[in-house]
């Protein structure tokens, strides 16, 4: 006998058995070894190897992941906190920037995301005063340890980036 929405009761003499029809939600599997659940954001995986924007985003995507998008403020320090974990490798200003999954591709002077979202919409677009700055010849995102984006070479800056997955 039906006794309402996703459960079902059946008495059998002095017991009654109830069957209860749920969906249970648990965060997506790791994509990969070495990703780090920050919890309320997702999994991260930080790499300090130095490569150009595009090998960045196809590594990530290779593990299932996509590039960091910033989404607020406590997105950033939650990256923060794991990118201060890894020692400085050149004591340079690579040191201090990573690549972001925002580029100006499309339309130059707009940066969106990789998920074609303007950045202006993704809850984080701190940008330095002046950037993006640097025409035609810069069209890739990166932020900095301060927290402001900048925009980068997509083929010619080397630097650490983030993967990350959703919960």
């Amino acid at each position: 006998m039906a006794c309402g929405r996703g459960h079902t009761t059946t008495k059998c003499e002095k017991s009654e058995t109830v069957h209860v029809v749920a969906t249970v939600t648990a965060p997506p599997l790791i994509p990969g070894p070495n990703y780090e659940l920050l919890p309320e954001l997702g999994y991260y995986k930080f790499y300090p190897a130095r490569v150009n924007w595009f090998l960045a985003r196809e590594t990530c995507m290779k593990e299932g992941a996509y590039l960091l998008v910033l989404n607020s403020e406590k997105e950033f320090q939650a990256i923060k906190k794991m990118w201060e974990t890894h020692p400085k490798v050149t004591n340079d200003w690579k040191d201090d920037v990573i690549h972001v999954g925002i580029t100006d591709h499309k339309i130059e002077g707009q940066f969106y995301t990789i998920f074609e979202k303007h950045v202006d919409t993704t809850g984080y677009s701190k940008w330095k005063p002046g950037e993006p700055d640097s025409g035609n010849t810069v069209n890739c995102g990166a932020v900095h340890r301060n927290g402001l984006l900048y925009d980068s070479h997509c083929s010619n800056d080397k630097l650490s980036f983030v993967c990350e997955q959703q919960l």
